[in-house]
C-alpha cells in the first residue's frame, strides 16, 4: 500500500480556492441554518471556477458576487491600494429546490475518519508520512520566510 501526504505552503492557490469555497457555504448557512453546500473552485491567474451546489430554503446566492468579495478581502487586506482587472468567473454552482435536510441531516461525506491506534505523542498521534509532510512544510515557510542567509552572505566578485 502506497500513502501519502501533503501540506501546502501560506499563498498556496489551494488555500484560496478553500477560502472561496468557504465563503460560500457560510452565505448559504446565513441563509439558511440547516443548508447544504458542496462547492469546489479552482484559481489561474484572473479566471475563477466554481462548481458544485447547493440547497437552502431563502432567497437564492448571487454565487459570483460572494466568491469575488472573497477574492477582493484577501487583495485589499495584502495591498489595499492595487489596482487589478476583473474575476472571469465561469459559474457552474447549481442551486436544488429542495429541503436541505434530506442532506444535512444524513450525509456527510467531507469527513472520513480513520483510526491511527499506536501512534504516539513523537508524531503528534499522527500517521508518519502526514507528521513528516507537516513538519517538512513548518521548516520551508521558515526558512522562506527568513530568507537564505547563505546567499545574503554571498559578494560579488
Amino acid at each position: 500500500m502506497i500513502r501519502v501526504s501533503e501540506a501546502v505552503l501560506p499563498g498556496h492557490p489551494d488555500k484560496l480556492c478553500d477560502f472561496v469555497a468557504e465563503s460560500i457555504v457560510q452565505a448559504a448557512l446565513a441563509v439558511d441554518g440547516e443548508a447544504y453546500a458542496q462547492i469546489e473552485a479552482a484559481i489561474w491567474c484572473d479566471q475563477l471556477w466554481l462548481s458544485g451546489g447547493y440547497a437552502a430554503r431563502g432567497a437564492a446566492l448571487d454565487v459570483e458576487r460572494i466568491a469575488v468579495e472573497a477574492l477582493d478581502s484577501i487583495a485589499r487586506a495584502a495591498n489595499p491600494d492595487a489596482k487589478r482587472d476583473p474575476w472571469r468567473v465561469t459559474n457552474a454552482v447549481c442551486r436544488y429546490d429542495v429541503d436541505p435536510t434530506i442532506w444535512t441531516r444524513h450525509v456527510n461525506d467531507q469527513a472520513i475518519v480513520i483510526g491511527w491506534a499506536g501512534y504516539d505523542d513523537k508524531v503528534q498521534y499522527l500517521p508518519p508520512e502526514h507528521f513528516l509532510a507537516l513538519e517538512f512544510r513548518t521548516a520551508l515557510w521558515g526558512r522562506a520566510r527568513a530568507g537564505s542567509s547563505r546567499a545574503a552572505g554571498r559578494t560579488a566578485s
